[in-house]
């Protein structure tokens, strides 16, 4: 097999991975071409104030930053208006250094299997958060394995369900840190498990001709935040998507991205 055609086979399995990636990111999607009915409420403000002192990403929230941090709540994605199930819980901080994101996910029966840098976590547990303007933004996510995904989104000039420049989305990788602490087990259906927690340092040198960085007191910023659970009945499962802002399907709508205000409040 020469070079040419191992290389056009490696794309193509490339775009067909990505290809179910587009179908199962908003595993409610409704599939149409207008991903945002006009019965959504707008879009919610965050004030994200500074962090107090450095922070250990280590899942453990117990610095006195987080204590302090407002609490966002993910609501349940259809756009009906409830809280997720199961509960979801968000904090956000920063530095001069590096956006910070804490996730609270009660979880009954956690599960996941991948481990590997930019696996399909988006088709098990995980959990994700998408920072950019206007079609253009850094996708993340963690599974309860500590299992990383990371990619840039380029969609500019494109509407309805966008198609992704797939080979350039794989190959970016950041200096993200990241942990999770898991209260249970992963991948042990026999017992009854009770949350996991993931904590990260996004530096801000990665949104770098995404947004203006590093950011100061009163810049905005546009982002969502996004859970997706799996709960397992025997060989049935459930599959319940929450968002900060609701989409009402699919993930991939910047135009319903909420706003993040930077404060200097500490």
């Amino acid at each position: 097999m020469n070079a040419r055609i191992a290389l056009s086979i490696a794309l193509f399995s490339a775009a067909t991975a990505f290809a179910a990636f587009i179908e199962n990111a908003a595993p409610e999607s409704s599939g149409s071409e207008s991903p945002e009915p006009p019965a959504l409420s707008p879009v919610p403000t965050y004030t994200c104030g500074r962090a107090t002192g450095p922070l250990s990403i280590d899942g453990n929230l117990n610095e006195a930053s987080y204590e302090r941090a407002t609490e966002i709540r993910l609501l349940d994605n259809s756009g009906n208006g409830s809280p997720m199930q199961p509960a979801t819980a968000a904090k956000l901080l920063w530095d001069d250094k590096c956006l910070y994101l804490a996730f609270v996910a009660e979880d009954s029966d956690i599960h996941a299997t991948m481990r590997g840098r930019d696996e399909h976590l988006w088709t098990e547990e995980v959990v994700e958060i998408f920072i950019g303007q206007s079609h253009f933004y850094l996708e993340i996510e963690v599974n309860p394995l500590n299992a990383l995904f990371d990619g840039r989104i380029d969609i500019r000039g494109q509407t309805g369900r966008p198609k992704f420049d797939v080979d350039a989305i794989l190959k970016v990788n950041y200096d993200i840190k990241h942990s999770v602490a898991v209260e249970g087990t992963v991948e042990n259906q026999g017992d009854k498990d009770k949350r996991w927690t993931v904590e990260m340092a996004i530096p801000h040198s990665a949104l770098e001709g995404i947004q203006p960085v590093p950011p100061k007191e009163g810049d905005t910023w546009r982002m969502n935040l996004y859970r997706i659970d799996r709960s397992r009945e025997g060989d049935a499962v459930k599959v319940s998507a929450g968002a900060w802002s609701p989409t009402a399907g699919w993930f991939h709508n910047p135009e319903r991205f909420g706003k993040i205000v930077f404060s200097s409040q500490r």
